[in-house]
């Protein structure tokens, strides 16, 4: 992929991903509001819903920042001249993948077998 359409794709998604982040680190902020001393207890359903916003605004923030290390990573890989080549075999990564997903670091053979790494079974 061309270095520069490369950069293209990686400062947009950058710039998407901050944006997101924002919105959420906002939204965590102003969803919270103190309650003071005198305020009246809340339901246990109305507890439980708000633990489960929560949990999942502080995994949609997790997502959010695991995603946008990857493009910061990849913006790196960029300015060193390592980007669109994989980190396990050092081949290049296909275009098509680079599309699909511009802060890939491994080629889809190795990426495969990163995310399901193949188990030997050991005789005891």
């Amino acid at each position: 992929m061309d270095p520069s359409e490369a950069k293209k794709l990686l400062v947009s998604d950058r710039h998407r991903l901050e944006g997101s982040r924002a919105t959420l680190l906002a939204d965590e902020h102003s969803g919270h509001p103190q309650q003071d001393a005198e305020a009246t207890p809340q339901d246990s359903a109305e507890v439980s819903e708000q633990l489960v916003s929560r949990t999942d605004s502080t995994s949609e923030l997790s997502a959010v920042e695991s995603e946008l290390a990857d493009v910061l990573a990849a913006l790196a890989r960029l300015g060193a001249g390592t980007y669109g080549l994989c980190v396990d075999c050092g081949e290049p990564i296909s275009d098509e993948r680079l599309l699909a997903v511009p802060s890939a670091e491994r080629c889809v053979d190795d990426q495969r077998q990163f995310e399901h790494p193949k188990h030997e079974l050991t005789e005891k």
